[in-house]
């Protein structure tokens, strides 16, 4: 995705990292695929979403407002009875920034791009029930585990 300007006057960057490029990358992004993982706790680990993005069955998006680093996004493309959907998989923010609500319209874009039927997310974190709403999205189903 190429640049585009806020109402604001700011701009804005959601840059595609390609999976050659993931090496150089991932420092930059690894604390925040740690702090992700800390708070959602859905057994998975950092090496986890490398092999994913290195085996391209995820993507890298990384966000820029005025060139300065905002966060990034791995969306991963599902299969499912009805077509394609994507998956945000994990979404992190620096703590002065709003990834998602700030690079929704991108992240949009590659859902269009692909043909996707849906945009998808789960999250235990009680707040996406405030942002989730702002931004499209409703909920349509609970997820409970029980491990085994």
């Amino acid at each position: 995705m190429g640049a585009e300007t806020m109402p604001d006057g700011q701009l804005t960057r959601f840059e595609f990292i390609h999976p050659d490029q993931l090496h150089a990358y991932w420092p930059t992004i690894r604390p925040g695929v740690e702090s992700v993982m800390r708070e959602s706790g859905n057994g998975w680990i950092p090496e986890d979403v490398y092999l994913s993005l290195k085996l391209q069955q995820s993507t890298l998006h990384v966000g820029y407002v005025d060139n300065r680093y905002q966060g990034f996004v791995v969306l991963t493309p599902t299969k499912v009875h009805d077509g394609s959907n994507l998956h945000i998989w994990l979404t992190y923010s620096e703590p002065s920034a709003t990834m998602l609500p700030t690079f929704f319209p991108a992240i949009r874009e590659c859902a269009e791009a692909m043909r996707a039927k849906r945009i998808t997310f789960h999250s235990s974190r009680p707040g996406w029930a405030r942002v989730a709403p702002k931004l499209g999205f409703e909920a349509t189903q609970t997820i409970y585990e029980c491990e085994v």
